[in-house]
């Protein structure tokens, strides 16, 4: 049996191509942090602390708000989720309430059970494709109207496969109210650097702005930013929760990578985006005449803006579901992409990204769409998954008092009825389709068969994937 190391060892010397996070895709492009033990340390004298930096690390943030063009910014290395964590942490009080996106990350959800709050939740609107696409400002008005005494809206955008919101108007529609806007931007920290990519949530009216600088910049998994551009936040209460949050050991080699693609990003983010947007465009025009392999763009009715360095792809002919592409890319042609579910597949692009990439994908992509052999009655189970997931729930009780409450495990196929009291989910992206809580229907036993028959992989099952954590159930 292969120990860490050496899997790694044996994943980084094959000639596998990264289409996934993190966005450095191991070129080693800072130089310096890839000798990662010399940089090492801990907060020993000349070097600053993260929970109160007055020097070398209140600089890094100081230059990550100048770079950003915002007031204040924070540096994490607990990724987004710290900053999700925080945010939210900050923006209600305990027991209170919320607006939030559905289709929002976990961490979000665990910083309801965290603050006990209520929450009015946002559906957004649906793609052809049955994917999530952007939270449009009727629901916004609407959410707002029905919880007044909400003191907050939370909303993820880009989302996992890049769709962007009307950022702007939702902005002056919750001020309007008198509440905060709390953007997950965690899929944008490359946002506002090129006029080929889309505008920040930071410049466009958000209270608070959390990125990954890890997922599509070269930084270290876990190097994130928070951003902060308005007067309605207090930064010294809003680090108050980052303390709480963050670990009290912060890795100087993680910093140290952020502040060298900070760097980076000031002398060469521009040119470097600019050439990233010639690649993805000479992409998508290689690939435009594919008779079969088609790919989620903009063009959709129910997308405000698509971020296009996530390059989203399917099979129009349902003789692939995502999992099928995934594996053939990944065993045939060493193409690792970032995640499928349903009939899609998402690859991830970054700065790092070469033409040589590219080449490989787009070659691999022609060459299963001239093997496609359409069947009459395929089955897409790919389609019929994402169709149940956007289903809304109904739940029981409040995600404190299913979590806090005594739980007991039952067959799956026998929790018809059942309250959950764990969050289940597809992992990646990480967005709960059950969550404490919640009563469990026909569809949620569905979704999971199905999941499972697909060798997606469920996350918050328990015995083998054979068991679910519930309160009780209607027959006892």
């Amino acid at each position: 049996m292969h120990n860490l190391s050496t899997s790694l060892d044996n994943y980084i010397n094959d000639s596998y191509y990264p289409f996934h996070m993190p966005g450095h895709k191991r070129t080693h492009p800072l130089g310096k942090v890839s000798s990662a033990f010399d940089y090492d340390i801990t907060e020993i004298y000349g070097f600053d602390d993260l929970h109160k930096p007055t020097g070398l690390l209140l600089d890094i943030e100081k230059h990550a708000a100048s770079l950003y063009h915002v007031k204040k910014s924070f540096l994490t290395v607990g990724g987004s989720t710290c900053g999700i964590l925080s945010a939210i942490s900050y923006a209600i009080s305990n027991g209170g309430s919320i607006i939030m996106a559905v289709n929002c990350h976990k961490s979000a959800y665990h910083t309801l059970y965290l603050r006990d709050a209520s929450c009015e939740y946002v559906y957004p609107s649906v793609s052809n494709l049955l994917l999530w696409g952007s939270i449009t400002t009727d629901s916004i008005k609407e959410a707002l109207i029905k919880n007044p005494s909400a003191t907050s809206v939370f909303i993820t955008s880009p989302t996992y496969e890049g769709v962007v919101s009307d950022i702007a108007a939702i902005a002056d529609i919750v001020h309007a109210h008198g509440k905060l806007l709390i953007v997950d931007e965690a899929h944008g920290a490359h946002f506002g650097f090129h006029e080929d990519f889309p505008k920040s949530a930071a410049l466009l009216g958000a209270d608070i702005v959390i990125q990954s600088m890890h997922k599509t910049l070269p930084a270290y998994t876990q190097t994130a930013l928070v951003h902060i551009n308005t007067d309605s936040v207090d930064p010294e209460k809003f680090a108050l929760f980052l303390d709480i949050y963050q670990t009290s050991s912060p890795s100087y080699v993680f910093m140290t990578a952020a502040c060298e693609c900070l760097d980076l990003l000031s002398f060469k983010g521009y040119e470097m985006f600019g050439k990233l947007s010639a690649m993805l465009d000479k992409f998508y025009s290689q690939c435009s005449n594919f008779k079969y392999i088609k790919f989620f763009g903009s063009d959709e009715d129910c997308v405000f803006n698509k971020d296009k360095s996530k390059i989203v792809f399917y099979d129009s002919s349902h003789t692939y579901n995502g999992n099928d592409l995934y594996n053939i890319l990944r065993e045939q042609y060493k193409l690792e992409m970032e995640m499928y579910q349903g009939n899609f597949v998402t690859a991830l692009c970054s700065i790092c990204d070469i033409q040589e990439g590219f080449d490989r994908l787009f070659n691999a992509l022609k060459n299963i769409d001239n093997t496609i052999t359409p069947l009459d009655q395929s089955d897409n189970k790919g389609r019929r998954l994402l169709e149940l997931c956007l289903e809304p729930n109904k739940h029981a009780t409040s995600i404190r008092q299913a979590i806090d409450s005594l739980s007991k495990d039952v067959l799956i196929e026998s929790s018809n009825g059942c309250i959950c009291s764990q969050f289940v989910m597809l992992y990646p992206p990480g967005i709960p389709f059950l969550k404490p809580g919640d009563i469990i229907s026909k569809r949620h036993i569905d979704i999971i068969k199905l999941s499972l028959s697909m060798n997606h992989t469920v996350y918050g099952l328990t015995h083998n994937d054979q068991k679910i954590k519930v309160l009780r159930c209607q027959n006892g």
